[in-house]
């Protein structure tokens, strides 16, 4: 059964398409105001965007999730998805439902996941769900990042099981040679999918994943302050590196504290992005030789209310850097300025994608960004 817009926007929202210039940006309404918007992705020359919608007070509560789709950034149409793939809400627990995310799959075609389900799309308006849904050896996955290398995608997972701890979780990655069944790789602590892979504290899974050209590149935030504070946890266990996206190798950055939570290549150049410390300076660190070695690198303000939430993104010969209500632009990730976008200050993630020329970023909120590199 093949899900079709239900609820349109018509065929433009926001501004008549438009070129931007090198160096201009624009931010664009898309949807009502209570549509949030977590996570975007490009593939087959088109973004898609999808988050909540709206809060529904009927029995059962619940959240409905959106979608928008643009080829230039700047001019979208979309809707909701139907009931059937709401989030559920606990009135106690207002931050518990797990938002959709969006991600880019190696054929073309866009994934989004929900607790509630797999849908498909290659052109970010007619959707299609997983049938059956995608196979995997846990009952609660979490997808947070994804990588497409050569004729894979890996997904960065993070898995709660019934009777894991509030700040326990476990670390996978998940690859998938069609997007459809997926086999649980080992990370660096070597234990098995089916031995429970390597348990973390709160904070502790991957965040972001890149393909250099010649192997994977994936980071994960270590919570600088312990589970709900308590004590510290800075194992400098940020980065793995692979191949093969199946065995992965610890790596370890110039700073013990440097938490990092992003990661993107550009040329010969690897950028991952972070903060040193539960809510520090803001930091990045480049590799010339795909992430096997670091440098510690500063940004243009030394804020001192850095998340461990920060996004980077490579595209057009620059990298944008993206946390909070901050954004920077470098072409060789060692020299900064800022890029000046006119981001929330809401809390959550940031999600940046690049394609057809553009940054594409979303920021919890109905608005999204779009910026041309100069």
């Amino acid at each position: 059964m093949s899900i079709r817009t239900w609820l349109s926007y018509g065929p433009a929202v926001g501004p008549a398409k438009q070129e931007l210039a090198p160096g201009e940006a624009a931010s664009t309404a898309v949807g009502p105001a209570s549509f949030r918007y977590h996570s975007v992705a490009f593939a087959g020359g088109r973004f898609v965007a999808v988050g909540s919608a709206r809060t529904v007070v009927e029995p059962p509560p619940r959240i409905t999730a959106s979608y928008a789709t643009s080829t230039d950034g700047v001019t979208w149409k979309g809707g909701e998805f139907p009931e059937e793939y709401a989030l559920a809400l606990d009135p106690l627990r207002p931050d518990a439902p797990r938002t959709p995310k969006v991600f880019a799959l190696h054929d073309g075609r866009f994934m989004v996941w929900t607790e509630k389900g797999v849908i498909y799309s290659r052109d970010g308006l007619n959707w299609t769900p997983a049938a059956p849904a995608p196979a995997t050896p846990f009952d609660h996955l979490d997808a947070w990042c994804s990588c497409v290398g050569p004729g894979q995608i890996l997904l960065g997972m993070n898995h709660r099981s019934s009777g894991t701890t509030l700040n326990t979780q476990r670390q996978c990655v998940l690859r998938s040679t069609d997007g459809e069944q997926w086999q649980v790789t080992r990370t660096a602590d070597g234990q098995a999918a089916d031995e429970g892979l390597a348990r973390v504290r709160y904070g502790g899974v991957f965040s972001s994943i890149v393909y250099t050209g010649s192997n994977y590149v994936a980071v994960c935030p270590f919570n600088a302050g312990g589970p709900l504070g308590l004590g510290a946890t800075t194992s400098n266990k940020t980065v793995q590196t692979s191949t093969d996206g199946m065995t992965w190798t610890q790596r370890t950055m110039p700073d013990a504290a440097f938490s990092v939570s992003g990661v993107a290549h550009s040329k010969e150049t690897t950028v991952a992005a972070g903060v040193v410390g539960r809510g520090s300076a803001r930091r990045v660190a480049t590799s010339t030789n795909r992430g096997a070695s670091w440098t510690m690198r500063n940004l243009p303000t030394a804020s001192e209310f850095g998340t461990e939430r920060v996004r980077i993104a490579a595209g057009g010969g620059s990298f944008l850097f993206v946390d909070y209500d901050e954004s920077y632009l470098s072409a060789d990730g060692i020299t900064w300025k800022a890029a000046g976008l006119p981001l929330a200050r809401t809390a959550g993630d940031r999600s940046i994608a690049f394609g057809n020329g553009v940054f594409v970023v979303v920021d919890q909120t109905n608005t999204i960004h779009t910026l041309k590199p100069a």
